[in-house]
C-alpha cells in the first residue's frame, strides 16, 4: 500500500453517539492523501459496527485495529504506534473536522521540517446534556485560548511560547485538544508520546515538551469542532476529581532542565511559590529570576511609598 502523508488516528470507547459525523468529518478532508486509524478500548454500544458501516458507505482508507487497547491515553498511543503518516492528526470520537483543516495544518506544517506541531482555533459545541454545568461555563469563556500568548504568527519558535510570562494563567493549555492539533509524527516519538501516568492534562504536558524542541505553526481559524458533553473526559473527571495532583506533577516537570531554561523568569518564580507549600523545591530557579524576584520585590515596594505620598490624607489618615 502506498504510504500516507497524514494519519487520522481515532481512538475510541463507546462512541456511538457522535462517532457518525466525526467519522465523515474525516474522510471527507480534501486534497490530502490520508488514511484513518481507529483504536478501541472495548466499546459496548455498537460504535465499531457504526464505523464499519460509514467506512462501508463512504469509502475511504478506514483501518480498524484489532483487539481493544484499554485506557483513554494509552488508546491514544496505540493509534499513534499503528501510524504509516508523516504526520499524526487526532481526532476524537465525539469531535468533528471542517473540511479543509487537514490539508490547511499540512501546507503550513510542509514550510519548515523544523515544524513539530500546528495547531489552530476550535469551535466549541455544547451538547443539550452539558447545558448549565461548570464544565460548559469553562469551555465557552476560554474558546479562544491563545490570548495570553500575545500575537500569533503563522510559525515561531516553541520556546518563544514557553517564554511567555502568561504561560501559568488560566487556561493552563493554550494550545488546545489534540483535535486542534497536527504533529509531525518523528517529533512525537522523539519527545516520547502522550505520558499514560496522566488522565487530564497528558495533552498539554505533551505540547510542553514539543515546543521546548520544534518550531510551532499557527493557523488563526476555527478549523475543528469540539463538542462538550457529559460523558466526555473532561466532564467525567471535573465531577470525581479524576485528575487530583496532576497540574502539581507537571509543574515539577516544567522544572526540568529542558524546559526550565526557556521560561520567563517570573514564571520560573511562580513555579517555586506553587510549589514550596507542597514541602517540594523548584530547581531551575536561576540568577534571572532571583533578579527579576528582587526587581519585582522593589517595584511594589516602591509603588506602595509613591501611593502613600501621593494619598490624600483624610480623616486624619492617609
Amino acid at each position: 500500500m502506498r504510504r500516507p502523508l497524514v494519519s487520522i488516528c481515532m481512538p475510541t470507547f463507546n462512541g456511538r453517539r457522535f462517532i457518525d459525523e466525526a467519522l465523515l468529518s474525516a474522510l471527507g478532508q480534501e486534497g490530502q492523501d490520508i488514511e484513518v486509524i481507529v483504536s478501541d478500548s472495548g466499546s459496548t454500544d455498537g460504535t465499531l459496527e457504526s464505523v464499519r458501516r460509514v467506512a462501508a458507505e463512504h469509502g475511504g482508507a478506514v483501518r480498524v485495529l484489532p483487539g481493544k487497547t484499554p485506557g483513554m491515553v494509552r488508546n491514544w498511543n496505540a493509534a499513534a504506534a499503528e501510524a504509516r503518516g508523516d504526520y499524526l492528526k487526532f481526532l476524537f470520537q465525539d469531535d468533528a473536522l471542517e473540511a479543509g483543516c487537514v490539508k490547511a495544518m499540512v501546507d503550513l506544517a510542509m514550510r519548515d521540517r523544523r515544524i513539530g506541531l500546528v495547531f489552530c482555533r476550535r469551535k466549541i459545541v455544547v451538547d443539550q446534556s452539558a447545558e448549565g454545568t461548570f464544565v460548559a461555563r469553562w469551555y465557552r469563556e476560554h474558546e479562544d485560548l491563545t490570548r495570553g500568548l500575545g500575537k500569533l504568527r503563522a510559525v515561531q519558535e516553541g520556546r518563544q511560547l514557553l517564554a511567555s510570562r502568561a504561560l501559568l494563567d488560566e487556561p493552563l493549555n493554550k494550545i488546545g485538544e489534540p483535535t486542534a492539533v497536527l504533529i509531525r509524527k518523528d517529533a512525537f516519538e522523539r519527545a516520547g508520546w502522550f505520558d499514560e501516568g496522566l488522565r487530564q492534562l497528558v495533552d498539554w504536558e505533551l505540547w510542553l515538551r514539543l515546543m521546548a524542541g520544534w518550531r510551532v505553526g499557527y493557523i488563526d481559524e476555527a478549523l475543528v469542532r469540539f463538542r462538550v458533553h457529559d460523558r466526555q473526559a473532561s466532564s467525567v473527571n471535573a465531577r470525581t476529581n479524576a485528575a487530583h495532583g496532576e497540574e502539581e506533577e507537571v509543574l515539577r516537570r516544567m522544572c526540568r532542565p529542558g524546559i526550565s531554561r526557556w521560561l520567563h523568569p517570573g514564571v520560573k518564580i511562580e513555579l517555586r511559590e506553587r510549589l514550596l507549600p507542597m514541602g517540594e523545591r523548584a530547581p531551575g530557579i536561576g540568577m534571572g529570576a532571583r533578579v527579576y524576584s528582587f526587581a519585582r520585590s522593589a517595584f511594589r515596594a516602591g509603588k506602595r511609598v509613591s501611593h502613600a505620598v501621593r494619598a490624600p490624607v483624610s480623616n486624619g489618615k492617609v
